[in-house]
C-alpha cells in the first residue's frame, strides 16, 4: 500500500466528505476577523476545521482561537508516515481540540483508484457556551461553492465561478453595446443569467461587491445596486 504527499489544497475534498457523511453543511475560506478552513453545519451547530500540512504549535494556537466561536474544533494533518507528536496530541486533548488525519492512497493491485481515509485521532470537545452567532452571521451561501479551504489562489472549476463567468459575460456585452453604459441592476443580472443560488438576487449582489470587485464595479441609484464590468477587465 502506497501513500501519496498530501499539500495543503488536497485536505479539504477529504474533509468536505467526511462532514457530508456526518449531515454537515460545508462552507470554505469563512472569514470574519480571522479565516476558518472549512466550517460544518448542522442546524445550529458548527464546527471548524484548519488544514496545515503538518502538527505544528502555530496550528494548534490557531484551533485554541476558534474555540470561543463554535461547539468544535478540530485540525486536520497528513497522517505522518511514523507516528504522531504526542506531546501535540496530548496539548490539543487539554484544549479541547480534536484531530483528523488524511490519508491518500495510490492506485494499487487491490484499489484500481486512489482513495482517501479520514481518521479521528483525538475527539473534540463540546464547548456549549460558544459564541457561534459571530460565525453564523458570516456563512454565505457562495461559500459552498467558492475556492476550497487551504486555498490561497484562484483557477478551481466550481459552481460558483460558472455563475460569475455567466455574470462577467453578460456585463461584457452589455459594455459593449453602443446605446448603452455599461450597468445592469441585480434584477436585469438575474434575468439573463441563470444561477446556482436559492435567493439570486440576494447572493449575487453579495458576491460580486465582496469577492468580485476586481473586475466587477458598483454603484447605488436610487436606492437599487447597479454593476458593470471594470474597464481594463475584458
Amino acid at each position: 500500500m502506497m501513500l501519496a504527499v498530501i499539500k495543503e489544497t488536497e485536505l479539504f475534498e477529504p474533509v468536505k466528505h467526511w462532514l457530508e457523511e456526518r449531515d454537515f453543511t460545508v462552507y470554505s475560506e469563512v472569514q470574519f476577523d480571522r479565516r476558518a478552513d472549512v466550517v460544518g453545519r448542522l442546524g445550529n451547530l458548527l464546527v471548524v476545521v484548519e488544514l496545515k500540512t503538518s502538527l505544528s504549535l502555530d496550528l494548534i494556537q490557531q484551533c485554541v482561537d476558534w474555540r470561543r466561536y463554535t461547539h468544535y474544533v478540530y485540525a486536520a494533518v497528513p497522517r505522518p508516515k511514523r507516528h504522531l507528536n504526542s506531546y501535540a496530541r496530548d496539548l490539543l486533548r487539554r484544549e479541547g481540540i480534536g484531530l483528523l488525519t488524511v490519508e491518500h492512497h495510490k492506485a494499487d493491485w487491490l484499489h484500481q483508484e486512489d482513495w482517501w481515509n479520514v481518521q479521528i485521532h483525538v475527539h473534540a470537545q463540546l464547548n456549549r457556551h460558544a459564541a457561534t452567532h459571530y460565525l453564523l452571521k458570516h456563512l454565505y451561501e457562495e461559500q459552498r461553492y467558492g475556492p476550497p479551504g487551504g486555498h490561497r489562489g484562484g483557477g478551481y472549476v466550481t459552481s460558483y465561478r460558472i455563475t460569475m463567468e455567466r455574470i462577467r459575460n453578460v456585463l461584457r456585452w452589455e459594455r459593449n453595446r453602443r446605446d448603452s453604459d455599461g450597468w445592469l441592476s441585480v434584477r436585469e443580472i438575474c434575468e439573463r443569467v441563470e444561477t446556482h443560488y436559492a435567493n439570486p438576487r440576494v447572493s449575487v449582489a453579495r458576491a460580486l461587491l465582496n469577492f468580485e470587485h476586481h473586475w466587477c464595479e458598483s454603484k447605488r441609484e436610487g436606492g437599487k445596486l447597479y454593476f458593470r464590468l471594470r474597464e481594463g477587465s475584458e
